[in-house]
């Protein structure tokens, strides 16, 4: 069995749950992380799956605020009041600013030691592991990571509000007086993000890839694992 090792930051504390498809084999889960200089030692069978789950505190490694911790506010805005479906449709130029604000902070960001182990776990299971990830910003990919899965959607791309244009790579800043992007059927530009009371259709269509597993466990938030029937298809 392949023994992976690779450096990583105990702040991200990363976790995996590796499992084995033979019947009768036993899962084993992993702290992969507990000093800064402890290396990162996974081993799995040849036919193991590893899924992660990387939430805020991996991209808050990088600089990136998580709107969720103490305060969580924007210019005394919750975050709910200016990432939802009736914000778009109460105030579209303050969403695009707010959003406007999180493409600059992401985009002065850089992958942390997390982002690279798990790009490396990549190279050596390719479609063996799945990376889901909450963050929307890009750091995965920039670290060399090739097939995560953005289950809140992505911070630089966007989409028209009405048709069924596919989401398009968008970097662009529309802060005030700035015009608003419109779409050429007429609809509004809006982020590609995940909103308060919306479900990414990405998480659905993959989870298939999830039965395969044993286990859910994640890493940069905070929470334990859960078994892959504690992992509910969304409604």
């Amino acid at each position: 069995m392949p023994c992976l090792r690779t450096a990583i930051h105990p702040a991200n504390c990363l976790w995996a749950c590796t499992s084995c498809l033979h019947a009768g084999k036993r899962s084993e889960t992993l702290n992969l992380c507990t000093s800064v200089h402890f290396p990162l030692m996974l081993t799995v069978s040849s036919t193991g799956r590893v899924f992660i789950l990387a939430g805020a505190g991996v991209s808050a490694e990088s600089g990136i605020p998580t709107f969720r911790g103490v305060g969580g506010l924007w210019r005394n805005y919750r975050i709910e009041e200016v990432a939802s479906p009736e914000a778009w449709n109460r105030d579209p130029r303050l969403v695009w600013e707010f959003y406007s604000m999180r493409r600059r902070v992401a985009a002065a960001a850089k992958p942390n030691p997390a982002h690279f182990a798990l790009a490396k776990l990549e190279d050596a299971l390719q479609e063996r592991l799945f990376v889901c990830t909450q963050n929307v910003d890009n750091l995965h990919e920039q670290a060399g990571s090739r097939s995560v899965v953005h289950m809140h959607g992505e911070l630089f791309k966007s989409r028209c509000d009405i048709c069924r244009r596919l989401p398009f790579h968008d970097t662009n800043i529309y802060d005030s007086p700035a015009e608003l992007p419109r779409c050429a059927c007429g609809g509004r530009i809006r982020p590609h993000i995940c909103w308060f009371g919306e479900v990414h259709v990405r998480v659905g269509s993959n989870l298939p890839r999830t039965r395969r597993m044993h286990g859910v466990h994640g890493c940069g938030h905070v929470g334990g694992g859960r078994t892959r029937s504690q992992f509910r298809s969304p409604r």
